[in-house]
């Protein structure tokens, strides 16, 4: 069945690029209504076809508004089944641009706040994305493939690989349950190499950056934080990864193989589904 919250929730944060502060009202809305973030009454579908290109993260607009980084929150979404909500975002600034906020760098704070507000089931079926033949998507080392599964279900296998050693080669196979995915998948925070930290900040970056909300890889060690799990670098992989194929405005049944990929690849193979799709 699709599902909406039972009550109207808020939270305010930071986002992690910006710095700007932001209320976030999360409101029940009707079936076949999807994901809406408002911003000044203006509604913006969270869909594929209002995605735009920014640097490590993802975002949408429309109408000269911009939403950015909400992936986190959209792989909360997705991973607790809510298909209908109307997400009112109020920026600290006047800008056009708001960003969500960051909270720890992963879905967990979304996660638990969308399930104090409750759950509800509205009665009606939830249309899917079924594959039923393979799809392929391939940008240099970073590659994935969807095949068909016979669970009613997302079923993720990703390899990510970097040279610092406290990364390595990692890979997780998982089923997308919504158990798995509050305890595996949601706590997973992102993460940048140390050397890229001065790059961010010169480019007006990471206002709000800490090393609480975002573990900072120094080659064989996290600095000033400790991980969640060993493999934590694969699963916020995994989490992203959820998060950008929720923007195709339904849940995917298939079996996913992943290689390295970034938001880029991840909306690119998104819009391929799309394109099935419609």
């Amino acid at each position: 069945m699709q599902r909406t919250i039972k009550r109207t929730i808020s939270c305010e944060g930071t986002g992690l690029f910006t710095g700007q502060k932001v209320r976030l009202t999360f409101q029940p809305s009707k079936v076949d209504s999807g994901v809406t973030f408002i911003v000044n009454d203006t509604r913006i579908s969270a869909s594929i076809q209002n995605v735009l290109p920014q640097y490590r993260r993802n975002a949408i607009g429309a109408d000269g508004i911009i939403i950015e980084t909400i992936e986190h929150l959209m792989a909360a979404l997705s991973g607790l089944g809510i298909a209908n909500i109307d997400i009112d975002v109020a920026s600290s600034n006047e800008s056009k641009s708001v960003e969500i906020a960051n909270t720890d760098g992963s879905a967990q704070f979304f996660v638990d706040l969308l399930l104090k507000a409750g759950i509800e089931e509205q009665r009606v079926p939830q249309k899917v994305l079924r594959i039923k033949e393979p799809v392929d998507y391939k940008d240099g080392e970073c590659s994935i493939t969807a095949l068909p599964n016979n669970n009613d279900c997302l079923a993720i296998d990703y390899t990510f690989s970097h040279s610092a050693l406290i990364i390595g080669t990692q890979r997780l196979s998982i089923k997308l349950i919504e158990d798995n995915f509050i305890s595996e998948i949601a706590p997973a925070r992102t993460f940048c190499m140390a050397d890229e930290v001065a790059h961010f900040l010169s480019q007006g970056l990471g206002k709000s950056a800490n090393y609480q909300n975002v573990l900072v890889v120094d080659n064989d060690k996290i600095v000033q934080n400790a991980l969640r799990f060993k493999d934590e670098f694969v699963r916020h992989k995994i989490l992203d990864l959820i998060g950008d194929l929720y923007l195709l405005n339904v849940p995917l049944f298939a079996k996913i193989t992943a290689v390295k990929t970034g938001h880029k690849q991840n909306i690119e193979f998104a819009r391929k589904l799309a394109e099935i799709k419609d």
